[in-house]
């Protein structure tokens, strides 16, 4: 289902993959590889479960080939901070309905 919507969103579009949180690290780093060849521009929504898991999203934003985009399921700019400290994230997603303080 993922090869066909980059086939059809085209050479030209950024496509961006929300995983949702359902992978542990290993899984993540496993789906990383695979999901190479399709030339997405990232992974978004926190890939790991449990979403809080800033060390292991670090290690997948280290020794994966995506770009990693998070932030939806924050419920603090702590969440951030806690983020940006251990390098987890590239890309900071604050969810706009969501009061982050």
């Amino acid at each position: 289902m993922i090869e066909a919507a980059v086939a059809a969103a085209g050479p030209d579009a950024s496509v961006k993959l929300d995983t949702n949180c359902p992978w542990s690290v290993e899984q993540a780093l496993h789906h990383d590889r695979v999901l190479e060849p399709l030339g997405l521009t990232w992974l978004e929504g926190k890939p790991l479960w449990p979403p809080e898991n800033y060390k292991g999203l670090a290690r997948l934003r280290s020794a994966g080939r995506h770009r990693i985009a998070a932030g939806e399921n924050a419920g603090s700019l702590y969440d951030f901070v806690a983020m940006m400290d251990v390098n987890a994230i590239d890309i900071a997603q604050p969810e706009s309905q969501r009061r982050v303080a």
